[in-house]
This record gives structure tokens, sequence and C-alpha cells, in this order.
């Protein structure tokens, strides 16, 4: 894989006022809007000289918000706008959470697809890494290991997470379905983030604490696990559901630093060139720390109260230097 196309955010399954601009709703009939348009006459010229994979930087889907059939809809309907491209991976996002699974239980199915955590590596003439970015979120850095453990999601989940890479989010989200509850565990997605969206902590808060009970954990574990995990899936959900804008959106330097601080955080050697690849801000960008050129690729996702997001594609051959050859906006 020399040449490949790069994008992030995708938010695809989204319906009503908030949905993915490559997706079935803002392309009604099969009739292009004009930000699909154009990476489809981006991807065909690119594909012309030899480039037949998309890597996605995470929240490919929204598994977090949008219902499967209508996530189901908007992949054929990107699968059907790219079709020369043969492979397609995801660097799992927040929003990805049990992406893995599902690519798991259906290998046959999604044989294109490669879902890859928490980042992917690839070296070129120089190294190319791609992180979606919420591990910048402090959130992220407070989630117990206890919670984690193979007697939470099982020791054979846990086996195959560990040798697959599954996400964080995953392995929490896990967690939680067999925890059942309130809500069992065929009405976890859909009900759990509705009293999330509704802001309803409390009962989300109760059946986590009654499933950590269950599973043997001590008072003081039981009451900072639940805190937690609540805080966590209601930073997921966004917290534009309940008419708050959410900082990370308005404020690109935090999202610079929260990657200033992973790079020195892995002792990447910034005095060499190098090209890191994220999202999940929404807010597209292009700086450099030292010689390694970052990108932050925006969103295609149209948020109730955001402007119009900068939808970008980087284009990058790695016999070239610099490797990345092309880097266009495709919403006006």
């Amino acid at each position: 894989m020399s040449k490949f196309i790069v994008v992030s955010d995708l938010h695809l399954g989204l319906r009503g006022e908030e949905y993915s601009l490559l997706g079935v709703q803002a392309n009604p009939g099969g009739v292009l809007n004009p930000a699909a348009a154009k990476l489809k006459k981006i991807t065909e010229d690119f594909a012309d000289q030899g480039a037949s994979s998309l890597i996605i930087v995470g929240d490919a889907v929204d598994l977090a918000m949008a219902d499967h059939d209508a996530i189901d809809e908007d992949v054929d309907f990107l699968r059907g706008l790219l079709p020369s491209l043969a492979d397609i991976y995801v660097v799992a996002g927040n929003h990805d959470h049990h992406l893995f699974t599902l690519v798991q239980e259906n290998g046959a199915e999604h044989a294109h697809l490669h879902v890859c955590y928490p980042d992917l590596f690839l070296e070129g003439g120089s190294p190319l890494y791609f992180i979606h970015g919420d591990i910048f979120d402090s959130p992220t850095d407070i989630v117990p290991r206890f919670l984690l453990a193979p007697e939470v999601v099982g020791r054979d989940y846990a086996e195959l997470a560990a040798s697959a890479s599954a996400p964080l989010t995953e392995l929490i989200w896990w967690s939680l379905g067999e925890m059942g509850g309130a809500y069992g565990r065929d009405g976890l997605v859909a009900e759990l983030y509705n009293d999330l969206r509704r802001g309803d902590d409390a009962r989300v808060k109760a059946t986590m604490r009654a499933g950590l009970e269950r599973m043997g954990y001590n008072a003081v574990e039981v009451a900072v696990g639940a805190s937690i995990l609540t805080r966590l899936l209601g930073d997921a959900v966004g917290k534009a559901h309940t008419g708050k804008a959410d900082a990370r959106h308005q404020d690109t330097e935090a999202s610079r630093a929260g990657l200033r601080a992973w790079l020195e955080r892995t002792q990447y050697d910034t005095a060499k060139r190098g090209y890191v690849f994220t999202g999940h801000s929404h807010v597209a960008d292009l700086f450099s720390v030292g010689n390694c050129n970052c990108y932050n690729l925006g969103s295609w996702m149209v948020e109730l109260g955001h402007p119009v997001p900068d939808a970008m594609v980087a284009l990058v051959d790695t016999s070239k230097e610099p490797a990345v050859v092309g880097w266009e906006k495709c919403t006006a």
C-alpha cells in the first residue's frame, strides 16, 4: 500500500438534524452533494495513479447514535461512491466502539475492512502515524484498570482484544453489555444513549453501580467506576445534544496541545521528518512539530449549531518525499 487516500470523522449512519455528507440523507436519490462529488472525483483521479486504499482516521460509523440499518445504508452508499478502492482501514475512534466486534462476527462480509487501534503505523520514506485523537481527551486517561480486567469483559474476549488491538471503548462497552442491569444487552445501545442524550445520568449511573456490585467490586470501586463510565460515555455522545457547545470543536490549540503531548509521551523523534494524521476535534488543521507534519482532517458530519465542517482529504504516496502529495478541502 504505497498510495492511499486519508479522511476522518465520516459519522456514517446519522439521520435527522445531524448527518454525514457521505451518507444517504445528504445524497437523496443518489444525486451527489458537492462534497461527495468532489471526493469521488479526487478518488477516481488518484486511483488512476495507482491508489487502491482508503484510511479513515476514526469515527467512520456512528455506532454511538445511529441504528444499524442506517449505518448499513450509508456504508453501502460509500462503497458505491468509491468503487475503485479495494480496502478500507479504520483507525477506531470513540464512535466506532464496537465496530471491532461487528467485523469479527462478520469476517467474510467485511473482508475489505480492517480495524486498527489505537493507531496505525506505516513505514515509507518517512514514518506515518494515524491516530483518531480521542486518546488525547482526559477521561480516557483516568479509566481505572480494574474496569478492563478479564473478569469484567470475559477472559476469552480480553485475550482476543489484547491480540487484535480492540479499542478501549470497545472493552468498556463489552463490560456494560455484560452488566445488563436496567437495560439488558439487547436494549443497551439505544436506551443507554437515549438516557445520556436526555441527560438522565442518574439512571445510567444506577445501572452501572448495580452491575459493578454484582461483579463483586467494593464500595469505593463501584462509586469511582460508575462515575467515570458515566462521564466517559456522556462525552462520547457529545455535549451538543444537551445544547452545550463542545469546546473541542472550537479550540484548535487544545487539539494541538494534545497531539504534542502524545508525541512527547511516545518519545517520537520530531527532529526526523514524519507525518501524523488525526481527527476527532472536527476542526481541520495543518501544523508542524519540529520536522513532523501534523494533519487534522476535520469532519464530514453536519452538526446542529455548527457551521458546515471542513472535510479534508489527504493524498499520500509513500514513494515520494514529501509523502503527502495532495491536501484538499471538499466542502465549500
